[in-house]
């Protein structure tokens, strides 16, 4: 019989003629069949049996020795009159027939001894070897071990070892089984950390197209191949994660430009409560979910000295932050939440104090302990009430200037 073997590269082996050809020859790089020692005789006397193993193995340059299938030892050179510098696009072999691993022995006969529970009669149970059990590998060559049982004899019966003789008890059989090579398959390692604690973010693993073949003596090995040669689908190399709603915290904005373009000012910015869902979009939360200090929402600017004083009309300010306490310039409109505490500064500079006078709604005001106009010429308001919404002027020999206050409730107060 002739077979075709294209798998292993033969083309370093030297063609001799079939008169000087020992099929034993075989160098580092092509497959040989390494047969073990036989094993010693199932039985201590009388005919039993031993058996011995066969691996086709080759040398690897990376892996070292590997087991390939059988078939790859079952093709050896066949040489027929082929010139030593001919090409050799295909070359032909014959099958060699697999050694055996089974072979019958008798390690001596075994005396005649008589056996008073049988009255010289034969014993009724005796050691069989039941089914092959499952193979120990899918591919690259396992082993397959077969039942050992205790029959009865009159019946066939499987009864427990202990009924049978231990003496005569013959070594568990075992064969090779699987020897064709494995097929590609992929290599999955282990997801890392999410990119992100909430939120919703993206881990990571490795996906490679490996075939597994195994060094001399058992250990594990693979060789990277193409992912074109592995099955569809791929398995995925990223997974969501952190999906999970993100603690609020707050958000403030850039602050605006300073109100005033020169001596005392405000800047405002915006101050928010948010938070991000399991999927990472922005939201509005409450304010009670920002546990953290609220970050101030108005402050104080100065872009320098004025000048002579002028009459700023154009301004309005809002209160929107929680201060108890607040200092206003002359001009606009202010809107303030009520039982704040003011002061407010008239423009002095070059005036005489003693001078400085300030009415309410066109009316002088009189000092008591709500309302007063200070050494300064400032005036101040002590825990305003709705009822002090009103026009306030700044006097000295002239109008100097004037605001408008105004007032809310605070969201405690409703």
């Amino acid at each position: 019989m002739k077979c075709v073997c294209s798998s292993i590269d033969w083309s370093d082996r030297k063609f001799l003629d079939e008169s000087s050809y020992n099929p034993v020859e075989s160098n580092g790089h092509s497959p040989r069949l390494v047969l073990s020692q036989w094993s010693e005789c199932s039985t201590t006397c009388g005919p039993g049996v031993q058996t011995r193993s066969a691996e086709c193995m080759a040398a690897h340059p990376m892996a070292g020795m590997i087991r390939l299938p059988y078939s790859e030892c079952q093709c050896m050179p066949y040489f027929p009159a082929i010139p030593l510098n001919s090409p050799k696009s295909l070359e032909i072999f014959t099958a060699q027939p697999q050694p055996s691993l089974f072979e019958p022995c008798e390690a001596r006969p075994c005396p005649l001894q008589e056996d008073p529970k049988t009255n010289h009669e034969e014993t009724p149970y005796r050691w069989e070897n039941g089914d092959w059990g499952p193979c120990s590998a899918s591919c690259l060559g396992g082993k397959q071990k077969a039942a050992l049982l205790c029959r009865e004899v009159a019946t066939g019966r499987t009864v427990p070892w202990s009924q049978c003789d231990a003496r005569t008890r013959p070594p568990q059989l075992v064969r090779q089984c699987n020897q064709h090579a494995c097929p590609p398959v992929w290599q999955v390692g282990g997801f890392g950390p999410c990119s992100v604690s909430c939120g919703g973010g993206t881990t990571t693993r490795t996906v490679n197209c490996v075939r597994p073949v195994s060094r001399s003596g058992g250990a594990d090995a693979h060789i990277v191949l193409r992912d074109v040669e592995c099955p569809l689908p791929k398995p995925s190399e990223t997974e969501s994660c952190g999906a999970v709603e993100c603690p609020a915290s707050w958000i403030t904005g850039e602050w605006t430009e300073c109100s005033a373009s020169c001596g005392s000012g405000e800047q405002k910015r915006t101050v928010l409560c948010e938070g991000r869902d399991a999927r990472g979009r922005r939201e509005r939360r409450s304010e009670k979910e920002c546990v953290a200090e609220r970050p101030p929402s108005v402050q104080m600017c100065s872009l320098g000295s004025c000048g002579k004083p002028q009459l700023l009309s154009n301004r309005v300010f809002e209160q929107n932050a929680s201060e108890k306490k607040l200092t206003l310039g002359i001009g606009g409109v202010a809107t303030l939440y009520q039982g704040t505490s003011i002061k407010i500064k008239c423009p002095r500079k070059n005036f005489d104090k003693k001078k400085i006078y300030w009415t309410k709604n066109g009316k002088r005001i009189r000092n008591d302990a709500h309302i007063k106009v200070s050494a300064n010429g400032n005036l101040r308001l002590f825990h305003a009430r709705m009822e002090d919404a009103g026009l306030y002027e700044c006097y000295t020999d002239t109008l100097q200037g004037n605001v408008t206050l105004r007032f809310k409730y605070r969201d405690d107060d409703k």
